[in-house]
């Protein structure tokens, strides 16, 4: 089946934390988004926003800025994939000497076009190697808490909703009270494997 070389406009309509855990957090967190084989000879793009959540655990509405909502105005033929990672929440004295560089960047990497069914496996090269900054933090890279890719093989104008899951079990220590005793205090689970972290809608637009 031959497809049809059109230009796609894609953004976040919204995306919002759902776990209890970061409700409530009003914290600064790191969004990655991918497109991942758009086309011939094109592995993926990459683009990265900041977001700062609010006190009902959004991190973009429908109010949010042009700059925050766009993710990928790209060329596309063929099936691909969308893919949304969400960080830890990071400082933000932590990343200012880049944040010029980050608010609208993109990486381009040459490839050849995979067969659909290849997508599982890329995916799971992305995540070993999805790292924000390259090092370039004071401290270290965020860590990915929750991700979700969808492939995409519609191509008219629609929206995908994106359930981002938790990439690891999280726990916190919890200290013992009335008690002297010097062994490490419990751990409590607060976020499992799998668990849904933050929903997101994404719009496809195409133009040509």
């Amino acid at each position: 089946m031959e497809f049809k070389r059109r230009d796609l406009f894609i953004e976040v309509n919204d995306l919002h934390f759902t776990h209890p855990h970061y409700l409530e957090s009003t914290q600064t967190y790191l969004l990655r988004a991918l497109l991942i084989l758009p086309r011939p000879n094109v592995a993926n793009r990459e683009a990265l926003r900041i977001l700062e959540s609010t006190e009902r655990g959004e991190l973009i509405g429908n109010e949010a800025e042009f700059h925050e909502k766009a993710l990928f105005k790209q060329t596309v033929e063929g099936p691909f994939a969308i893919g949304l990672q969400l960080s830890e929440a990071v400082a933000e004295d932590s990343f200012a000497a880049i944040l010029g560089e980050i608010v609208s960047g993109t990486v381009e990497t040459a490839g050849s076009l995979l067969a659909a069914r290849a997508l599982p496996i890329l995916r799971s090269g992305i995540r070993t190697s999805a790292r924000f900054f390259a090092g370039r933090l004071k401290d270290k890279d965020p860590v990915i808490i929750a991700e979700d890719f969808q492939e995409v093989t519609q191509a008219d104008n629609h929206t995908l909703t994106l359930n981002l899951t938790a990439v690891e079990t999280l726990k916190k220590s919890v200290p013992k009270r009335g008690s002297k005793a010097t062994r490490k205090p419990p751990a409590k689970v607060i976020l499992r494997e799998g668990e849904i972290v933050a929903t997101a809608e994404i719009q496809l637009g195409y133009f040509s």
